[in-house]
């Protein structure tokens, strides 16, 4: 399991879940249920991580799986019950990523929900913060912007007793984001710039640098700060560049785009192709979707209607 998060963490994620594979049949073939839902499970954590659709079908089966026999195991150290409470944040966390359905939401909200009575039995601090942040998350996807505040609050808090700085930060710039869309500009520009600060002060990594800046840019535009937000993104952007940081390049790129949303039009298509450029590279479709919408806006605003109807056609397939 350890070997196989380690493969994953390096973007080897075919080795992880190929790894994770064998493993599970040595597992199942040698009648070990526990190592057998174990593996299922880390298949299905794997797999969370990958962008296709399809492939998130696959973690949701993988957890429920996983949960499944973990529930009928009465492992006598209590193992069985933690990783159960596991594969129902595996579980939600992959019915969020795959969206669209209101069932999925309420779906994901139960079991963030079981994970959560599972952790408290546990006194887990840690893993309460990441089933407070998955009710979060799920709340956000149904509009209930009050409670999804509460539970990023308390999700918060977790990560602060635990001194999860990563994942602190991370809290704090999604509770910027529910701040903004809720409307509560002071809050979110409060939660931002402490995100900011703290991912910069406690060495996180450029991509969550790169996360809290596109953020920051968000926020900026609404809070009249947008010239400082473009800057701050600008170097941000030759920094990564330098480092070789290409996906953090990317985001660095499209928190510019958005910073300059009504100013320098010129330069904010380069800004946006460039980045669209990098997507492509990456194999992210959906970051290049949303960029490629943001070009067509840009045609449109200054009338180059073909230009704008040719990038829309692009973002949609």
């Amino acid at each position: 399991r350890v070997v196989a998060h380690g493969l994953a963490y390096q973007g080897m994620l075919a080795e992880a879940a190929q790894m994770a594979s064998e493993e599970l049949e040595k597992f199942r073939d040698a009648g070990n249920r526990l190592a057998e839902a174990t593996m299922l499970l880390t298949l299905a954590e794997i797999k969370l991580q990958s962008q296709d659709a399809g492939v998130c079908e696959e973690a949701v089966q993988h957890s429920t799986q996983a949960r499944s026999v973990f529930c009928n195991l009465k492992a006598s150290d209590g193992k069985a019950k933690m990783r159960e409470g596991e594969s129902c944040l595996a579980w939600g966390n992959a019915l969020l990523k795959l969206g669209g359905k209101e069932k999925n939401i309420d779906a994901a909200a139960e079991a963030f929900d079981m994970a959560l009575q599972t952790f408290k039995a546990f006194n887990h601090v840690h893993l309460q913060g990441r089933a407070h942040h998955g009710l979060a998350a799920s709340y956000a996807r149904g509009q209930r912007l009050d409670l999804a505040l509460t539970e990023g609050s308390n999700a918060l808090r977790r990560f602060q007793q635990v001194q999860r700085a990563q994942d602190e930060v991370a809290e704090l710039d999604a509770l910027a984001i529910w701040s903004l869309e809720a409307g509560q500009l002071k809050s979110a520009a409060d939660y931002s710039a402490r995100a900011l600060a703290l991912c910069r002060q406690a060495g996180c990594s450029s991509g969550l640098e790169a996360t809290c800046l596109l953020t920051n840019a968000q926020v900026s535009v609404a809070t009249g700060q947008a010239v400082e937000a473009a800057a701050a993104s600008d170097e941000a952007v030759e920094r990564f560049r330098k480092e070789g940081n290409r996906q953090a390049e990317s985001i660095a790129l499209a928190a510019t785009v958005h910073a300059l949303d009504g100013r320098e039009p010129e330069k904010r298509m380069q800004k946006a192709t460039e980045a669209c450029l990098v997507f492509q590279e990456l194999g992210d479709n959906q970051q290049e979707a949303d960029v490629l919408c943001t070009m067509s806006e840009i045609c449109l605003q200054h009338s180059h209607a073909e230009q704008g109807a040719d990038n829309a056609e692009a973002a949609l397939h």
